[in-house]
This record gives structure tokens, sequence and C-alpha cells, in this order.
């Protein structure tokens, strides 16, 4: 179970990082901005080059084997979707199912607005999407957030496995405990 306290920098570091991260998510999604070009790559998978000179109408046989050869690439990449959508899902399910057990629900949370960015980019390198500038925006500030997230989980793991350490005020009575090891328990008791 995640505890917030706002007493200290732990909490407010997962507050203000959780915070920055979905408000970047907002931005990169909302906000275009001026277009960026950063690289520019020469696979173009949506150009369509038409050869007016070219005769594109074909015999009766040529365009029934072409809608046969469709229809059943329709009919494979349904099945291939719905056997993604099986073997991705139960991955992600388990995954984020591990994760939680090892680290708690935070961790899973804040790495989804990590989607949005890595889409973005994906999109922009395979389909040369224009990134704008809200989309470079918003992925720093996502990438932000998250490092101050996992900066205040951070502080909270160091902290739990320090001892708790009482202020030490003169006016209160202080309690003295002594350790004894317990071979001096069994001499004693034997004695």
């Amino acid at each position: 179970m995640e505890t917030l306290s706002l007493n200290n920098a732990r909490g407010i570091a997962n507050v203000a990082g959780t915070a920055i991260c979905i408000g970047g998510a907002m931005l990169l999604t909302f906000y275009k901005g001026i277009e960026i070009n950063i690289w520019h790559t020469n696979i173009n998978l949506l150009k369509y080059h038409h050869n007016p000179h070219q005769n594109n109408v074909g015999s009766t046989k040529q365009q029934m084997f072409g809608l046969a050869i469709a229809l059943i690439a329709c009919v494979f990449y349904a099945f291939w979707v719905i056997l993604q959508g099986f073997l991705a899902s139960g991955l992600n399910i388990t995954l984020m199912a591990w994760c939680i057990a090892k680290r708690g629900p935070l961790y899973v949370a804040i790495f989804n607005p990590l989607m949005l960015l890595v889409v973005a980019l994906a999109g922009s390198l395979i389909f040369q999407e224009k990134l704008h500038l809200g989309s470079i925006l918003g992925g720093v500030l996502i990438i932000t957030g998250l490092y101050t997230v996992l900066w205040g989980k951070s502080k909270k793991a160091k902290n739990k496995n320090q001892p708790a350490v009482l202020p030490n005020n003169s006016d209160q009575e202080s309690t003295e405990v002594a350790v004894t090891p317990q071979s001096e328990i069994n001499k004693d008791s034997a004695v």
C-alpha cells in the first residue's frame, strides 16, 4: 500500500512528479506548436507512385484473384491481431503484477505516460510523422516527472532500511535498553 506524506521531500517529489508526468502527457497530446524536423528517414510506407502510362485495369480473372488474396490477408491479419492481443495482454498483465509485487503500484502507474513518448518517436521514425514542439516539451516533462517520482521512491527505500532515530530531548526521561547475549542468559539460569 502506498502512503502519501507531504511533510517530507519524498512525498512532495512523488506528488510533484506525478503531476509533471500527467501535465507532460496532456501537453504531448493536446498541444502541437511549431513543427520540428529532427531527422529524415528514407522509409516512406505511405507514398504511392503512379505511372500514368501504365494500364491499371486487369482482366476479370486477375481482379478475382486479387480479391481472394485480399480477403485471405484480412482473415490472417485478424487472427494475428487476436493472437497478439492474447500474448501482449497476458505478458503485460504478468509484468505489471510482478512489478506491483516488487516495487508497488506507483511504479506501474508512473511508466504509462512513457508509452506516449515512445509512440510519438516511433511514428516519427517509421512513418515520417511530424514532431511538434508540444511533443518534445511533453516528452521532456514526462521524463522529468518520471525521474522525480523515482527519486522520491529511492529516498523512501533508503529510509526504510535505516533504523528510526528518535530526537534526544533533554527534558524527557531517557530509557536505556541493555542487550544481553543469549549465552549469558543461559549461563545465569544454570547457576
